[in-house]
């Protein structure tokens, strides 16, 4: 799962930076614990993003996504009444991650990388270019009921050879 706030620069340019961090902190705080309260693991801040994990062991493929999808739901809620003039996107994808710690000698990081990462990102920015609060990958829309999610039709994502289905999650 990737979140990402719309508008974030502008933001940036239009608050005083600690009034920025408040803001970034606040909704961190409502991503991180919604993914959490569905068994998500965050693994990383990049900018104004949030990317989480749902791990398949406990139920599956199916579960994992249903739990994302209740993350993205939670985290939408919360920020209605926290965080309301502060819209952000959400994406979903699922498959095979390497993970691991790299980074340098004295700089470890743990991560997940390959090209499911960058399929959820790439989600993420067709989110925003569609003006969709929540989209998911095909694989994702599989594992939901069919009206769980509606066709976005077939898109360029960057880096990816062919053109990807993209749905957009309307239950979240």
């Amino acid at each position: 799962m990737v979140t990402d706030i719309r508008g974030f620069t502008g933001l940036s340019e239009r608050l005083a930076p600690d009034a920025l961090l408040e803001t970034m902190g606040m909704h961190f705080e409502i991503v991180v614990d919604a993914a959490r309260a569905e068994g998500g693991d965050v693994l990383k801040f990049i900018g104004d993003s949030v990317l989480s994990i749902f791990p398949t062991e406990q139920d599956g493929r199916g579960g994992a996504c249903g739990r994302a999808v209740r993350g993205i739901g939670r985290a939408f809620d919360k920020a209605k009444t926290t965080l309301p003039d502060l819209p952000f996107v959400a994406a979903l994808h699922i498959g095979p991650v390497v993970y691991g710690n790299i980074g340098g000698v004295d700089r470890l990081d743990f991560t997940v990388v390959g090209p499911t990462v960058n399929f959820a990102s790439r989600l993420e920015g067709i989110a925003k270019t569609l003006d969709r609060r929540a989209v998911c990958s095909a694989e994702v829309a599989r594992s939901m009921p069919a009206d769980a999610v509606r066709s976005l039709g077939r898109h360029v994502l960057k880096g990816f050879a062919e053109t990807q289905e993209v749905f957009e999650l309307v239950t979240a």
